[in-house]
C-alpha cells in the first residue's frame, strides 16, 4: 500500500515539477531582465529547485519502500516442493529455531532413500554392489537403486522398531537414489531395501 501511495505522490510530484519548469522558463528566457519583478523571477527559480529536491526525496522513499518490501518478502532457498507446513496466515513466526520446522520444502525431482546398516556389517558395503528397494505399499516391485553417497559417521540408530535391535545398536547410512515409478512414493516413506553381498 505505501509503494502504490509513494508512485502516485512521485506522478504528483512530475507534474508539479514540469509545471515549475514551464513558469521559470517563461521569466529565464526574457529578454528584457525589467519585464519581471526579481521578488517574481526569485519566487519562479527556487520554485523549480524545490520541485526538483521533492521528487528526488519521493524517489528516494519509494526506493526505500521497495527495498523494505524486498527483505520483508521470505523466499525458498531452492525451487522445491512444500512438504510440510506447520504456520499459518496471521500466526506469530518466531526467528529461533523451532521443533518442527514451520516450513518444510526439498526437492522431489529425485527421490532418495536412507539406508541404515548395523555397525558390524558396514565394512562389507560397497558402492558397486547391487540395491534394490520394496515399497511396503507395493512390495511386488522390485525397485533398482544407484548409490549416491556414504553419510561416513556411524551415529546411533533412531528407529528401532526392528524386534531384537538393541537400544545401543549403530548404523552406517548409505544414500540411494530411487527410479521413477509407476506408483507414487511420497518422502517420509518406508521401504524395505536389500543389498546384494558378493
Amino acid at each position: 500500500a505505501e509503494i502504490a501511495y509513494l508512485t502516485a505522490v512521485l506522478e504528483s510530484s512530475k507534474v508539479q515539477l514540469a509545471n515549475s519548469e514551464a513558469r521559470f522558463d517563461i521569466v529565464s528566457n526574457l529578454e528584457e531582465t525589467r519585464a519581471v519583478s526579481k521578488d517574481d523571477y526569485n519566487s519562479r527559480k527556487y520554485g523549480k529547485e524545490l520541485a526538483a529536491t521533492q521528487l528526488a526525496e519521493i524517489e528516494a522513499r519509494l526506493n526505500q519502500a521497495k527495498v523494505t518490501k524486498e527483505r520483508l518478502t521470505v523466499r525458498a532457498p531452492i525451487d522445491g516442493q512444500v512438504l510440510e507446513l506447520n504456520i499459518r496466515p496471521g500466526e506469530f513466526a518466531a526467528a529461533a529455531n523451532v521443533t518442527p520446522p514451520l516450513v518444510t520444502i526439498g526437492d522431489v525431482n529425485t527421490l532418495h532413500v536412507r539406508v541404515e546398516i548395523d555397525e558390524d556389517v558396514a565394512s562389507l558395503v560397497r558402492p558397486e554392489m547391487q540395491a534394490k528397494a520394496f515399497s511396503r505399499s507395493n512390495p511386488n516391485e522390485a525397485l533398482n537403486l544407484t548409490f549416491v553417497r556414504f553419510k561416513p559417521y556411524i551415529r546411533a540408530k533412531e528407529n528401532l522398531a526392528v524386534s531384537g535391535q538393541k537400544v545401543d545398536t549403530r548404523v552406517l547410512q548409505v544414500i540411494y537414489a530411487l527410479p521413477r515409478t509407476s506408483f507414487p512414493l511420497f518422502v517420509g516413506q518406508q521401504m524395505d531395501v536389500f543389498i546384494e553381498r558378493r
